[in-house]
């Protein structure tokens, strides 16, 4: 198991990006995908329609998240990640510090890529623009049944 660590800084206050993390409505803004979510210590959530689930650890509100988190479609059964969201106040806006921890070795290059695409470029620009966003393209391949 590995260890993904990016940064990020968006052009926002840290209340906007945390609710961009914490509510099933703001999520699917920048997504273009459902979300279920209910922001407390053990409560479970369901991300890009049903591609990424796991249930919060801890929530600092405006400063930290941790969630126990797991890509549905390409882990082994039961394995999850603990990923570490850290929000800090910086000059031109907020600083997104994401630790994840546990990672499989064939995972670390997608989620890597992954996390700049959906989450961090994703939130800058629904935060930038207000407006709802589309999929991104290659979204969370999920198998199709046949």
């Amino acid at each position: 198991m590995h260890k993904v660590s990016k940064q990020f800084v968006f052009t926002a206050g840290r209340s906007a990006v945390y609710r961009c993390l914490t509510d099933p409505v703001e999520f699917a803004n920048f997504t273009g995908m459902s979300a279920e979510m209910d922001a407390r210590p053990g409560a479970h959530f369901s991300l890009f329609g049903g591609y990424i689930k796991g249930y919060f650890l801890e929530l600092h509100p405006e400063h930290r998240l941790v969630m126990a988190w797991r890509d549905c479609y390409s882990w082994e059964e039961g394995i999850y990640s603990i990923v570490n969201i850290q929000l800090d106040e910086v000059e031109d806006g907020t600083r997104m510090s994401w630790t994840q921890h546990g990672v499989p070795t064939n995972e670390v290059e997608h989620l890597g890529v992954g996390l700049g695409r959906k989450y961090f470029n994703a939130i800058q620009q629904y935060l930038a623009s207000g407006e709802v966003q589309g999929a991104t393209p290659d979204a969370c391949k999920i198998p199709q049944a046949e």
